[in-house]
């Protein structure tokens, strides 16, 4: 079954193994490191209108990819995260919703829209890391933050 799950997502998926953690690395600049090597990875391929990013530690609903996707396809959002604490509270049925949802990052997965890869590439390349990389990524995000959602049921855990 193992082989068969890891055959199957080598076919589908582009994997990018992150550097690992050393005792001399900090671990701040090295998950911003490992963030924008994946990104640009992904600039080097053909994205269409973006991209995921999961971490391997990350489970993942069944039918994640078609709810995103649905979403994406009638939002054009620039950014979903997959993990967020629910800002807001919606009626009791089990449908998953999308908020809107600016703020502090959870880094377990996300959906980037080719153009914010670009600009957050782009800010590293050109700035210094000066605060914990989930900070400094909300704020070089607030340029999108009317384009930022994220799911309630999580799409993940």
């Amino acid at each position: 079954k193992r082989q068969k799950l890891l055959l199957y997502i080598k076919n589908n998926y582009q994997l990018i193994e992150g550097d690992k953690l050393t005792e001399n690395t900090n671990i701040n600049t090295l998950s911003a490191y490992n963030h924008v090597k994946m990104w640009q990875k992904a600039l080097e391929t053909e994205l269409g209108q973006g991209a995921f990013f999961v971490e391997d530690s990350i489970t993942l609903f069944d039918n994640w990819k078609c709810i995103i996707q649905e979403f994406i396809n009638n939002k054009n959002p620039k950014v979903v995260k997959f993990i967020a604490k629910p800002e807001r509270f919606f009626d009791n049925s089990d449908d998953i919703k999308f908020f809107d949802c600016w703020g502090p990052f959870g880094m377990k997965g996300y959906y980037l829209s080719t153009d914010v890869i670009k600009h957050c590439v782009n800010y590293f390349k050109n700035n210094t890391l000066n605060k914990p990389f989930e900070l400094e990524l909300a704020n070089i995000l607030q340029k999108f933050y009317k384009e930022i959602y994220s799911s309630f049921p999580k799409i993940g855990l």
